[in-house]
Parts: structure tokens; C-alpha cells; sequence
């Protein structure tokens, strides 16, 4: 039996199921022996796979940067409400809002994953006059390789992001009270 099976026995068995907490499906990433990704409470649409899109993008724009296998990309666990997503450089992780854990938001997912992987291959942020630079020139020179960055922040712009923190609050509220 391999660690992960057993490690997802384990978890089933030990977590109680109750009306506000399911059991959470560990998946395995090809490339390395990482537990990766949890996917977001129950929901009724697909989910997204997120590693299936970050490593289809760094084939794609970043087919040397090796250090982009070692990052995990995970659905956060908490209702974000400020970020669709965080890039971490130190701990090499990636988190997504839940909000966008929907096949309708397939679109808007894919440049965010990319925006977060121009963030992991920049690394360390540069400093200008005691400020961290977080979306430098060169930051956005990488970005403008991705062909849907600009249908990204249009959607943010027009209410896209709002409007799906909105539904995703009232459907958790929905789930909670269920």
C-alpha cells in the first residue's frame, strides 16, 4: 500500500464527518512525492485541477526554471476576501481563493496561476527607496508573455472578482447552515 493511500485511510478515519467538514481528497503530483493539493469544501461543479494548470504553464513559459517543480499550488482553506491568490517564495506554495474553485472561472484561473508563477520565478521582491517592488518592470515584461493577463484584470476591474467572493459567501453560508 502506498503512503499516500494509507495516509488518506488514515485521515478519513480519524476526521469526524460532520454537516460542516468533509473529508478532503489528497491527490499526488506526478514530478515529485509532494502531497499537493486539497480540494475545496463540497461544492457542485467540477473542480479545478491547479496543478494540471501550473504545470501546463511552466512547460509552456518556463520549460528551465526546475525550481517551479518544487512549488505546491493548494486552494486555501479560508474565505479569502482581499487576494485571488498569494505566492510564497520562501515556502515555495501557492494559494488560490476557494472563491475561484468553479469550471466557470477555468478562464480567470489560468493567468492568476501564471501571474503567482511570475512571482515564484522573480523570487525575492526588489527594494526601491525602503519599498518592496512587488510588480516591477521586469515583472511586467513576464507577465505580458500570457496572452489572457489583460481579460484578467479587466475581469477584477469590471466586478468579476466581487461578484464571485459574494457567491461563494452565500453558498458557504448555505453549506454551513445545510
Amino acid at each position: 500500500m502506498l503512503f499516500f493511500e494509507q495516509l488518506s485511510l488514515w485521515f478519513n478515519r480519524s476526521k469526524r464527518k460532520t454537516a460542516q467538514t468533509q473529508p478532503i481528497k489528497i491527490v499526488r503530483n506526478p514530478r515529485s512525492c509532494r502531497v499537493n493539493s486539497k480540494v475545496a469544501p463540497a461544492t457542485n461543479v467540477e473542480a479545478i485541477d491547479l496543478n494540471e494548470i501550473w504545470q501546463k504553464l511552466q512547460q509552456e513559459f518556463f520549460p528551465m526554471h526546475y525550481a517551479l517543480d518544487q512549488y505546491q499550488i493548494v486552494w486555501s482553506r479560508r474565505n479569502n476576501k482581499r487576494n485571488l491568490a498569494v505566492c510564497d517564495y520562501r515556502k515555495k506554495k501557492v494559494i488560490v481563493s476557494p472563491a475561484l474553485n468553479n469550471i466557470k472561472f477555468r478562464q480567470i484561473v489560468e493567468p492568476l496561476v501564471y501571474h503567482e508563477m511570475c512571482h515564484a520565478v522573480l523570487g525575492e521582491p526588489q527594494r526601491q527607496n525602503g519599498r518592496f517592488v512587488y510588480h516591477g518592470k521586469e515583472f511586467h515584461s513576464l507577465e505580458k508573455r500570457h496572452s489572457q493577463t489583460r481579460s484578467l484584470n479587466e475581469w477584477i476591474k469590471n466586478g468579476g472578482w466581487a461578484n464571485a467572493k459574494r457567491v461563494y459567501t452565500r453558498r458557504m453560508k448555505k453549506f454551513k447552515t445545510a
